[in-house]
């Protein structure tokens, strides 16, 4: 098989499904660490299975209140304050996103983390959570309803 070069806007469509194989080239037409490149959003309908290990989007922040930008998923809470505010999306336009949010600076406990939901919306029938055990993590999922917890780590 050849090497992959920017093919523009297009649309393909595969009865059986897309293989790649090999390595893809950049736009200057050089190797790339990736075997494939996509920029902008996928759409599954499926499963997606990986044969080897994969990298997500985190960001250490420590300037409050922070707003939770569209590429986030997990963030690590650095810094001092109390509290430090995490802004969430509202909820009509992230359904079924997840997020992870972490105590990185290990003060929770001294420098609370405040979660808040856009506007009256809520966070497992809360206005707000609180993060107030040091090296604590947060996993939600936001929902047509509301964003919900799915998972709580306390050190």
């Amino acid at each position: 098989m050849g090497k992959i070069r920017n093919l523009g806007t297009s649309t393909m469509r595969f009865k059986e499904g897309l293989y790649v194989s090999g390595s893809a080239s950049n736009e200057n037409g050089t190797d790339s660490e990736y075997s494939l490149i996509v920029s902008g959003s996928v759409f599954v309908d499926g499963n997606i299975n990986v044969m080897g290990s994969s990298k997500i989007m985190s960001r250490e922040v420590n300037s409050f209140p922070y707003a939770v930008a569209a590429n986030d998923y997990v963030i690590l809470v650095a810094g001092v304050g109390s509290p430090r505010s995490i802004n969430l999306p509202p909820k009509a336009t992230n359904l079924g996103r997840i997020l992870i949010i972490k105590d990185a600076s290990a003060n929770a406990n001294s420098n609370n983390i405040q979660i808040n939901p856009d506007g009256s919306e809520d966070i497992d029938q809360a206005s707000d959570k609180l993060i107030n055990k040091s090296k604590s993590a947060i996993t939600i999922i936001c929902a047509s309803d509301q964003w919900h917890i799915i998972g709580y780590y306390e050190a």
